[in-house]
């Protein structure tokens, strides 16, 4: 694993290494992260600094150093810890600057938020220069939303969470440039009960599965809110989101008297409707089963990482034990140290019924 390290001005430093160990994670709609530990030297001092970035030809991902630690060992040396988030957290620098209101689909919302508070704001000292838009994927999920002086990686996160979407920040063309492009996608479904090619299964009876962790948990699950919106007691506006019957059901109380039908934006009685039920629909995400595999995988057989699969493909699990699941990959973390090089994906479904 190659690792250059840039500037904040994105002018490459240096390659790095002479690393003693490397974990690489990128996720799916969160921040990826990583660790890198080398030998101390003063001249890893000048190089390992925040807000620096450490980058990959191989990967359009970008990491950007926050913590710097020395670890005294007598044994062995004294060396370095670098830690940090990637490029995506520099979203987190901003907040969503006043009140803002938004009805029509999720992809056209998240856009335009990042355009008025990140992109190109009324307020120049705000914008991020090197943060430009990626291509419109013309996703059509619908969303009415109020927030007011949230932070950016929150709504985007939360949003994202809802319906299913990734978001990354990323060069392009290997190289690192002084633009990151921000991206919203959905991963690729290549389970075994779609047939998109290529079909991508792991398996122990492909010899590509080494072991797993699994877990159903359904503790905290609920399929139906109760939503109240403005108003006093019995005059509140209310809605109800979610259909199931029976011991099936399962209902929260979402308290949403926080959306105003009297914001800067005109707002219909349906608008305030699909509002209540966006934050109904926030709180049920946040409710849903989780059906978990954790797996560490032979990565050199079947299948290529990057190539057959990725983060946010949807993918299907067969264990010894006769579980099979088509799982999305939440999170790929990439290892490597005096050991080897290993790939370790996290699968997630998320349960509705």
């Amino acid at each position: 694993m190659d690792l250059y390290v840039a500037d904040e001005n994105y002018n490459v430093l240096s390659i790095l290494d002479t690393f003693t160990s490397v974990i690489w994670t990128r996720r799916y709609n969160e921040c990826g992260d990583f660790e890198v530990c080398v030998p101390a030297s003063a001249e890893m001092f000048k190089l390992l600094v925040p807000d620096n970035y450490i980058f990959r030809l191989d990967d359009d991902t970008v990491m950007i150093i926050e913590k710097v630690q020395l670890q005294n060992d007598t044994e062995n040396g004294d060396y370095i810890v670098c830690t940090g988030r990637s490029a995506e957290s520099l979203i987190a620098r901003r907040i969503v600057w006043g009140q803002k209101g938004f009805y029509g689909y999720a992809e056209e919302f998240i856009r335009e938020v990042m355009n008025e508070n990140v992109v190109s704001p009324a307020i120049y000292s705000r914008k991020i220069p090197e943060i430009v838009l990626g291509d419109d994927n013309g996703f059509k999920d619908p969303i009415g939303v109020q927030y007011t002086c949230e932070n950016m990686l929150t709504v985007v996160y939360e949003t994202c969470q809802k319906y299913d979407m990734g978001f990354r920040l990323v060069k392009r063309g290997g190289v690192l440039r002084e633009k990151l492009y921000f991206e919203l996608y959905k991963g690729t479904d290549h389970s075994e009960s779609q047939h998109v090619n290529p079909i991508v299964v792991f398996s122990p009876d492909f010899d590509n599965l080494i072991n797993s962790e699994y877990c159903m948990d359904m503790t905290e699950y609920a399929n139906t809110a109760y939503i109240a919106g403005e108003g006093e007691g019995n005059q509140r506006k209310k809605a109800i989101l979610g259909g199931s019957q029976g011991k099936k059901r399962r209902e929260i109380f979402v308290d949403a008297g926080s959306v105003s039908s009297k914001s800067d934006i005109v707002m219909t009685d349906d608008n305030y409707m699909m509002a209540l039920c966006d934050k109904g629909q926030e709180q049920l995400s946040e409710k849903r089963g989780k059906f978990t595999f954790s797996v560490t995988i032979e990565n050199l057989n079947m299948y290529k990482y990057k190539q057959d699969y990725d983060v946010g493909d949807i993918v299907t699990i067969k264990n010894e034990y006769g579980i099979i699941a088509d799982v999305r990959i939440t999170e790929v973390t990439e290892s490597e140290d005096s050991t080897g090089f290993s790939v370790i994906p996290t699968f997630e479904q998320e349960v509705s019924e």
